[in-house]
């Protein structure tokens, strides 16, 4: 058993909140250049990170969610050397309900298992879906322009090192994120790290949304070049985005029945008390009453009409109300439009 979890090509520990390594299996210790697992018995994962704030930030994020998932993040080997992994992980509770140890699996990206170290590393394959989970790593200059890219990011765009080296971020991605591409760039100045999502046009010609992260790297105190780094996540968000529009049809729909089935019994008092009204005026005075009646009657069958819409509804459509407010149309979302 033991020997098929140090085979998992991802390196899987557990630590205290301290920061003291509890477990870990051969591929964690074999992806940051330890001999084994045991020379890393009490080693202060902390000296993994390249950035020891990296552990800070990840750990608050970690204790308010419970967990984080692919958090990319720049680990320190044991010879100095960097390696860019994607982190994901989970506190665990004690029975009172304290956070006491946190579990984790720390991913590289691909190319980066030591070739000595004997894992079995999945080959890469050529799929879409593939080229989505890679990470896009560049390097880029105190003005934006691209300095460094590594391989995922030409192959989204496909083209060649020099068609994208020196070119500024914001003339990369969609046109309609240029002014957020700048002030993200003018936040990250300020903040020293910042995140955003941007959109761009792959070499396909498709828009992909990217979860972009950024620092900013100091030379002798000064900043000195900013690394970014990109994950495809169009497939995320267009399931979240799936996920919210069922479930604001949900609602529609629960409200729409609702207020259907409530508003039609009045209606149909009021339209027998009109029939009454016309029904018990003396011939000779009908006819100027029998208008205002009729008038009353028709609006009364204008309110049946919407409520039938309200009850054939079937899909989310919204259109555009006064100042900027969103309403349901109800022409579209009940199919009375076709």
């Amino acid at each position: 058993m033991q020997d098929c979890v140090d085979n998992i090509p991802a390196g899987i520990y557990r630590a205290t909140l301290e920061g003291r390594l509890v477990y870990c299996n051969q591929s964690f210790a074999a992806l940051f250049g330890f001999k084994n697992r045991q020379a890393l018995k009490d080693y202060p994962i902390i000296n993994l990170y390249r950035h020891k704030r990296d552990r800070g930030a990840m750990l608050q994020a970690l204790l308010k969610q419970g967990h984080i998932t692919d958090l990319p993040i720049l680990f320190k080997k044991r010879d100095g050397s960097t390696i860019w992994c994607c982190l994901s992980a989970k506190v665990v509770f004690d029975e009172d309900g304290m956070a006491m140890l946190l579990d984790g699996l720390v991913r590289p990206t691909p190319g980066h298992w030591p070739a000595s170290t004997g894992i079995l590393v999945p080959e890469k394959a050529g799929s879409e879906g593939t080229a989505q989970s890679a990470l896009i790593i560049a390097s880029l200059d105190l003005r934006g322009r691209v300095i460094d890219i590594n391989r995922p990011g030409l192959a989204l765009f496909d083209l060649p090192g020099e068609r994208v080296y020196g070119r500024p971020l914001h003339a990369l991605i969609d046109p309609a994120y240029k002014d957020l591409c700048l002030l993200f760039l003018s936040d990250l100045f300020r903040l020293g790290q910042q995140e955003t999502l941007l959109r761009i046009k792959d070499a396909k010609g498709r828009l992909r949304q990217l979860a972009l992260q950024a620092s900013l790297v100091t030379h002798a105190g000064r900043p000195h070049h900013i690394k970014a780094v990109a994950r495809d996540v169009t497939e995320q968000t267009s399931r979240h985005r799936r996920s919210l529009r069922r479930q604001k049809l949900q609602g529609v729909l629960e409200m729409a029945g609702g207020v259907a089935h409530r508003m039609s019994q009045p209606l149909t008092i009021i339209t027998n008390i009109v029939e009454e009204l016309r029904q018990g005026q003396p011939q000779a005075l009908r006819s100027p009453d029998d208008t205002r009646l009729q008038r009353l009657s028709n609006q009364i069958q204008e309110l049946n009409g919407l409520i039938g819409k309200v009850k054939r509804i079937n899909s989310y459509a919204t259109t555009e109300y006064v100042d900027g407010q969103v309403i349901i149309d109800l022409e579209r979302s009940s199919g009375s439009d076709s």
